[in-house]
């Protein structure tokens, strides 16, 4: 499954003065990548400052992170370069005192994934499945929330992820929601709301699930004769070329863990 997002989060960025940027960053997760021992490592950051900066960037990003089994992240809420550096400065005189001199190095990006600079702020309603089902009945159950309840659209777009999809709303009243969700699918969790997270503009879920397959050049052939047994229909496609390739391949030593 390829989740591009890039189209979509063109059409929500907006820069009032050159002061205005975006958060993204290309994480690895041990999730998808069980051999790491943290929880999840920053590949790259980026500083989007136009729209046309983040198309030029396309497909660097998508390149990235197909490569590293990686997934791209945007915060939706605007920084400030202005204030991000204070918030910069003020971290690296804390660490400083607290005599973390290793951490210095990180403190811009984590400044710029603390601290937004909107007026318009976005909220990330994480609506994994089977929520992603009731994602219109859950956007009118925000519509009846306080504030403007009912007179004003708090919603802004859906955002497909692997695992479902990410509803980009306004602030409404959570309180008012929770109870209302409750009454209206009292056999559901209440999905998570998140005030300053990012949303996924890429991930490609099939190659960390080949990548799984054809861990090494040295694997055992036989281990790809059976391709049907992989019945996933989101990457079977995928799969099946990659035992192609195996097939002819093998034999000359071709390195399959880092093509993909």
């Amino acid at each position: 499954m390829i989740v591009n997002n890039f189209a979509l989060i063109l059409n929500i960025l907006n820069f009032d003065s050159d002061d205005d940027f975006y958060f993204l960053q290309i994480i690895k997760r041990r999730k998808e990548n069980p051999e790491m021992i943290s929880n999840s490592s920053v590949i790259k950051s980026y500083y989007i400052s136009s729209k046309e900066y983040l198309q030029t960037k396309e497909s660097e990003i998508i390149t990235i992170c197909e490569k590293s089994n990686a997934r791209a992240c945007i915060s939706l809420n605007r920084r400030s370069f202005r204030k991000i550096a204070f918030h910069t400065l003020k971290k690296i005189s804390e660490q400083i005192c607290d005599n973390d001199f290793r951490g210095v190095k990180n403190a811009y990006d984590k400044a710029c994934g603390m601290y937004m600079e909107e007026c318009n702020k976005k909220w990330v309603i994480d609506l994994d499945s089977p929520l992603d089902e009731y994602s219109s009945n859950i956007n009118d159950i925000i519509l009846s929330c306080e504030p403007n309840e009912y007179s004003e659209s708090k919603y802004i777009s859906k955002i497909p992820t692997p695992n479902g999809a990410h509803l980009i709303t306004k602030p409404f009243n959570v309180k008012t929601f929770n109870s209302k969700f409750k009454e209206n699918f009292p056999d559901l969790e209440i999905p998570d709301i998140h005030k300053n997270n990012p949303t996924i503009l890429y991930f490609n879920k099939s190659y960390g699930k080949i990548d799984e397959i054809i861990k090494d050049k040295s694997i055992n052939y036989a281990k790809f004769k059976h391709e049907d047994e992989y019945d996933d229909p989101v990457y079977n496609r995928d799969v099946k070329q990659t035992i192609n390739d195996f097939k002819a391949g093998f034999s000359s030593g071709v390195n399959f863990h880092g093509r993909l």
